[in-house]
């Protein structure tokens, strides 16, 4: 259960920085909110 726990939050946290690294710079400061409560869990 840890395993699967632990998996989801990396698989989570890898995709919000892929998707940062795709959007521009404004884009990312209009969802950035939303990033900082997945690093939160």
């Amino acid at each position: 259960m840890k395993k699967l726990v632990l998996g989801l939050i990396t698989i989570t946290l890898s995709f919000s920085v892929f998707s940062a690294e795709l959007m521009s710079k404004v884009e990312f400061e209009k969802v950035k909110q939303n990033y900082v409560k997945v690093g939160d869990i």
